[in-house]
């Protein structure tokens, strides 16, 4: 290496950082396909879980809230008002047997 010129001594020493960089590059890019394809495991086994419960308890907030109006609606003798709700619990059970089925 003593008697080799500087010009081919830098152009020797530069290639091999090149090189270098290049095997990072890959290296990086190869890593980024991993995390991102672990990202979207991660999004379709957990996340769209957490929306479904989500819906499942939204579901049964209403439920709860149509049978307490179910009971003030026979309580105060409103009729009208019974059916109406009896006919929303219905509705809302449907969409919760929906959920729960699909889950």
């Amino acid at each position: 290496m003593k008697n080799m010129k500087i010009s081919s001594k830098l152009l020797a020493s530069f290639t091999v950082v090149i090189v270098m960089s290049l095997i990072l590059a890959v290296a990086g890019m190869i890593m980024i396909n991993i995390v991102s394809d672990k990202a979207t495991e991660l999004y379709n086994m957990h996340v769209l879980g957490i929306e479904e419960l989500s819906n499942v308890q939204n579901s049964y907030e209403l439920l709860r809230i149509n049978i307490n109006k179910i009971t003030i609606a026979a309580l105060s003798g409103d009729i009208d008002g019974l059916n109406a709700q009896k006919d929303d619990l219905n509705k809302n059970k449907n969409n919760l047997d929906i959920y729960l089925l699909v889950s």
